[in-house]
């Protein structure tokens, strides 16, 4: 009897405490900042009178950072100015997570933005994150970084409605490529219009893209530039070009639409790869709008 009533006591525990975990993590779904850098700090190899700060710190910007728990997502953010080679890079735990977009070349400028998933390069315990800069023909890339934050939850968010989903693949450029699929443009831009059905508080995008070469490759959404292209592998299969951002400031309740163009340098234009696009949405006053603070969409790093 006695063991009986032991075991029942001990599943009843062990009931109440998955319980109280499932309750825990309802009331953390807030994401936690796990870092915050505001900088702005100079990386490169060269002194420029004027910029804030004039001289470089180093060749490379690390910042270790702790996270206090399993993180079921992660997200990172920051602006970057006078990014003007195309192979700065972000790196977590050793792991490349992004190239930086080329930007103004003015360090007063912070127009390059990166936003992104990092769930897949983050862990319980310490961490770090270590920003580059690219050289070439033995001159390095002076850039400034500010407004560094990542942020951590144990659980997963509640997903926003969808409110544009398209598959592809879609090619745009000015050449016919064999072997390509599709293997003809549909013309220099794709074009995708979306209603949201309320007035939206977070708007998120993704999507990927393949053989993107130039560094000028643009997404805008209701005629607002987002975010530009990062150049990656020169092969029209390999859609290892992520594209994710907060696009709530550019979108509102009604008609919208997204606009892709395809860089033009020397009369001839990237021919580029898109598919796989999703735009989510959160109505106000929502709970994944409370709730959460990045994208809801998890980018699937390769």
């Amino acid at each position: 009897m006695k063991r009986f009533m032991y075991a029942s006591i001990g599943i009843l525990a062990l009931i109440f405490f998955q319980l109280g975990a499932m309750a825990a993590c309802d009331d953390n779904l807030i994401a936690e900042e796990v870092l915050s850098f505001s900088g702005p700090e100079h990386i490169g190899d060269e002194t420029w009178p004027g910029c804030v700060p004039e001289a470089p710190s180093g060749l490379s910007l690390s910042l270790p950072f702790e996270i206090p728990f399993e993180p079921e997502e992660a997200y990172l953010q920051f602006e970057a100015a006078q990014v003007y080679l195309d192979a700065d890079s972000v790196l977590i735990n050793g792991q490349l997570v992004d190239l930086l977009q080329v930007g103004v070349d003015d360090c007063s400028i912070y127009d390059t933005i990166l936003s992104a998933d990092v769930s897949p390069f983050v862990h319980a315990g310490a961490n770090e994150i270590v920003i580059t800069c690219d050289q070439t023909s033995g001159n390095y890339d002076d850039i400034w970084i500010r407004e560094l934050v990542i942020t951590a939850s144990p659980c997963s968010s509640p997903p926003g409605e969808e409110v544009l989903s398209f598959a592809g693949p879609e090619h745009i450029g000015d050449e016919t490529w064999p072997g390509c699929i599709p293997d003809t443009p549909s013309g220099l831009s794709l074009t995708l219009p979306f209603e949201i059905p309320f007035e939206p508080e977070q708007a998120y995008l993704q999507l990927e893209a393949a053989q993107v070469y130039f560094g000028g490759n643009s997404v805008s959404i209701n005629g607002q530039i987002v975010g530009l292209l990062a150049i990656r592998t020169d092969d029209c299969a390999v859609y290892d070009t992520f594209f994710s951002a907060d696009v709530s400031p550019f979108v509102h309740a009604g008609a919208n639409e997204i606009v892709i163009t395809c860089d033009q340098e020397s009369g001839y234009y990237d021919d580029i790869w898109i598919r796989e696009l999703i735009i989510t949405a959160s109505p106000e006053g929502s709970t994944a709008a409370e709730k959460t603070t990045w994208s809801q969409l998890k980018s699937e790093f390769k």
